[in-house]
């Protein structure tokens, strides 16, 4: 039997990415290395979390209306808990969508920010070369 090896990668549409919900369902067991998150919204679970193997990197807009600042920490401190490997990369003046070349909904805090764009795809290079070599 061939057991793949994979990465989540969660570009905040479709729903909120829950910070430690890499551990349910799919997204369980020695399969998954990593866990790449772009702009989401890190509410916590409703079940409890064991152990996180995965590797996991958030990538983030601090002016996120969304997913202000105080959730970042409060999902690092839940991924430490969970014993998950984690980086959570914030980009100043990004909000909502920075990866998004149509987001244009400022009211809303949801815009493209070329900035941010760049240098999150830069990390998750970076992230996946890191799992893969």
């Amino acid at each position: 039997m061939t057991i793949e090896r994979e990465v989540v990668i969660h570009d905040g549409t479709g729903g909120p990415f829950e910070g430690v919900a890499v551990s349910d369902g799919d997204w369980e067991g020695p399969h998954l290395l990593g866990v790449v998150s772009f702009h989401g919204i890190y509410d916590p679970p409703d079940y409890q979390v064991d152990a996180i193997t995965a590797k996991i990197l958030v990538c983030h807009g601090w002016d996120d209306p969304l997913a202000p600042p105080d959730s970042l920490v409060a999902l690092g401190s839940e991924l430490t808990e969970a014993g998950a490997d984690w980086q959570i990369l914030a980009f100043g003046h990004a909000g909502h969508g920075f990866t998004d070349k149509s987001a244009n909904m400022p009211e809303r805090g949801v815009v493209y920010e070329a900035g941010a764009d760049r240098r999150s795809w830069a990390a998750m290079e970076r992230f996946l070369t890191e799992l893969f070599d």
